[in-house]
């Protein structure tokens, strides 16, 4: 009885000391325990275009693999700096405003994290309002070059040289590469960058296009997939419209062809132009007169070629129409540059020039004059105003 007293006692003691022993019910046995660390807050990652051009579908991707979309490193919000210039999406694609702006003009893109204690992120996104166009020049040797050029369409900032030996630059939708045609190439296009720096007037592809000659015109379609162009037919001689990929596959066509004949021929002339919607196509078609005269009048056509419509019949010189908007087609004629409803009508007279082409937004143009200069103005006849000497110009 004495012993199980003492053991009774006993144990207890040994317990409660092997308890502190052991720093506890299960403590650390470190008086002073580090405590968890709280992450460093990072910074979000911001990846954007390096430039968006006024009045362009932000959705937009060609050849060139570019669009205006801008990505982050997480989940964010996005906002920019300037509503006047651009917009942007809960998705982050960017929507530049159809407002003229000026060379040096940009935004800046800021993405905050919806959650964690990371810092915003941001990127400088220059928007832009640019016009391609051509300048000549001789070398040394007195041969004359073509050189492909872009200037801000106030003509200010300096024009930047991308190109030699092309001509007749023209945009892709995303107005961030341009397709052109080599001056001592037939039958061929190239596809080149306007991305910045060592980035400005790099080649992406040249396309050889076969079973043609005398290729030329070229114009991409609104969604960015299809190069327009005139072209003869070898076997018939006759000049038709054709399409091809951008990637130089999928020939297709004639879409229509004005296969010559003896009094009264027809001939397709000039750069055909799709509608905004890519649904129709504008173009001129000459024709030779039994009294030995000619006429260049206006039509369009569905984009495979069918229902074909006259849009001028006034027996006079109308040439290089473009449609200014799903509405309306713009282009030269005896009077000048005029514009006429896609159905026909009558014409409005807008100034004395050559070769029109519309802004992006539709509510300006770029044209040549007949001194080798290339202006300037808005739709409504207001704002006139020189960009820079040259031709060929490509809002």
């Amino acid at each position: 009885m004495k012993y199980e007293r003492f053991v009774a006692r006993f144990i207890p003691l040994a317990f409660v000391a092997c308890l502190a022993a052991c720093g506890g019910t299960g403590g650390s046995n470190n008086p002073n325990p580090t405590p968890t660390p709280t992450p460093t807050p990072g910074k979000v990652t911001v990846t954007c275009p390096a430039r968006v051009h006024v009045g362009v579908d932000p959705k937009v991707v060609t050849m060139a693999q570019t669009s205006y979309q801008c990505t982050a490193s997480e989940a964010v919000t996005w906002s920019v700096s300037d509503a006047s210039l651009a917009a942007i999406g809960s998705t982050g694609i960017i929507t530049p405003t159809s407002n003229p702006v000026s060379d040096s003009a940009s935004v800046t893109v800021t993405a905050t994290p919806t959650s964690g204690n990371d810092t915003a992120g941001t990127a400088t996104v220059k928007v832009v309002d640019w016009i391609a166009y051509n300048q000549f020049a001789r070398d040394a040797q007195n041969n004359s070059i073509v050189y492909n050029r872009i200037i801000n369409a106030d003509g200010n900032g300096g024009a930047t040289v991308l190109t030699d030996g092309s001509a007749f630059p023209t945009w892709l939708p995303d107005h961030l590469s341009l397709i052109s045609e080599p001056d001592s190439k037939d039958s061929e296009f190239e596809i080149f960058t306007t991305g910045g720096g060592a980035n400005d007037g790099k080649v992406i592809s040249t396309i050889h296009i076969p079973s043609v000659s005398g290729a030329s015109g070229f114009t991409v379609s609104p969604d960015g997939k299809t190069v327009l162009f005139r072209a003869m037919n070898p076997t018939t001689r006759g000049f038709g419209y054709y399409t091809i990929h951008v990637d130089g596959t999928g020939l297709v066509g004639p879409l229509y062809e004005a296969a010559p004949v003896l009094g009264g021929s027809e001939i397709l002339i000039g750069k055909p132009h799709w509608s905004p919607d890519g649904k129709r196509i504008v173009h001129v078609r000459l024709t030779f007169t039994g009294t030995g005269g000619q006429t260049t009048e206006i039509w369009t056509m569905n984009a495979d070629g069918s229902n074909a419509l006259q849009v001028t019949s006034d027996g006079g010189t109308d040439n290089d129409p473009a449609y200014l908007n799903a509405n309306t087609i713009i282009f030269d004629g005896s009077q000048g540059i005029c514009t006429i409803p896609t159905a026909g009508g009558a014409e409005t007279f807008l100034v004395n020039g050559l070769i029109p082409t519309p802004a992006p937004s539709g509510t300006w143009f770029a044209y040549l004059t007949s001194s080798g200069t290339v202006r300037a103005m808005q739709a409504n006849g207001a704002g006139d105003h020189l960009v820079d000497s040259g031709s060929n110009p490509s809002w």
